[in-house]
């Protein structure tokens, strides 16, 4: 894919080098399945990592030569950002992974350490009449006025009763609990109640288990588990616990705020940390909470996060086409 799309990119650049033009190229890699081009198997010291590291160095170092073969290198804005892949890497990956600057649970974005770029980006913007093509560029986005109600936008068809309620932030699952009579789980009650006793490994679960992305994200979905898009709650068999959809199809927040890693002197059910201890990398500025199980768009090449253990921060204020919730209750009655 990388060759191909790489291909792609060369062809735009050339057909569109006489005008402004944007071109978005997004890696598959480096996350895994780590599958570097033929050429570059064995060329590094770490393994298929290194191998998968060279072939973007390959594709970028392409793009560049396209650049400057039709002269417009010096005036063309790049920017190039990219984290150090998945956390499985740490156990696959060859002894001279951590050579590298950072943990691959880490992730340093170019916005953070240089600003000035995105400004000056802007300013091109602004300026240009962007052209794009969508095999170049394989970009895709609902539009705005998506809602619960209109998951897919507001001209697209009406949410389902019978799938997830998505599109919702926090305060909007809080009043809906208090409402029913219920609350949200904790991180501790989630994860114990979706392991039902079993370990559980890293492998995706199999189509007929759970609704995750089956294929290479985001290009190709073979939907062998049926489904596409978000499937209706419970075409899937429950767990130990009688539980339908802990992983995959929607992500679904707890109660706990969100910070990296746990208290390992905390083990019984633990309820997460403070509100003023939470802290989440990828939002720093507010304090998230913790969601868990993974959705539709997990893949192993992606996300990964379709076990029970696997949690991720959830935005408070930002609903999502496949971030949804789901309740407990401390009685019988007050679920009747």
């Amino acid at each position: 894919l990388s060759d191909k799309f790489t291909e792609e990119a060369v062809r735009f650049i050339g057909e569109n080098a006489g005008q402004p033009f944007f071109l978005y190229y997004a890696h598959s890699h480096p996350h895994y399945p780590a599958v570097p081009a033929q050429r570059n198997v064995g060329r590094s010291r770490a393994g298929d990592y290194g191998d998968t590291v060279m072939t973007i160095d390959d594709s970028v170092g392409g793009i560049l030569d396209a650049l400057d073969e039709q002269g417009i290198a010096g005036n063309t804005l790049i920017m190039f950002t990219s984290d150090n892949g998945p956390i499985a890497f740490r156990r696959f990956a060859g002894p001279k992974l951590f050579d590298l600057a950072t943990d691959p649970t880490e992730s340093y974005d170019v916005g953070n350490r240089h600003p000035e770029v995105f400004e000056r980006l802007m300013g091109l913007a602004r300026e240009m009449e962007a052209v794009t093509d969508p095999m170049a560029t394989s970009s895709e986005t609902l539009g705005p006025g998506a809602s619960w109600k209109k998951p897919h936008g507001p001209e697209g068809p009406d949410a389902r009763p019978d799938q997830p309620v998505v599109h919702l932030g926090w305060d909007d699952m809080f009043a809906y609990a208090e409402w029913k009579g219920g609350r949200m789980p904790t991180e501790a009650e989630w994860e114990y109640a979706a392991s039902a006793g079993e370990r559980t490994g890293i492998a995706q679960p199999d189509p007929e288990v759970a609704n995750t992305w089956q294929g290479v994200f985001p290009t190709q979905n073979s939907a062998a588990d049926g489904f596409e898009d978000i499937a209706p709650t419970g075409c899937f068999a429950p767990n130990a616990n009688g539980l339908h959809d802990m992983v995959g199809n929607v992500w679904e927040v707890t109660a706990d705020f969100y910070r990296p890693g746990h208290d390992p002197e905390d083990t019984r059910n633990p309820l997460g940390p403070h509100e003023n201890d939470a802290y989440d990398p990828l939002n720093p500025d507010f304090p998230s909470r913790v969601m868990k199980g993974g959705s539709f768009l997990c893949a192993p090449d992606y996300c990964m996060r379709y076990r029970p253990a696997a949690r991720q921060g959830s935005d408070p204020g930002l609903g999502s086409s496949n971030v949804g919730f789901r309740l407990v209750y401390d009685s019988l009655s007050a679920q009747n």
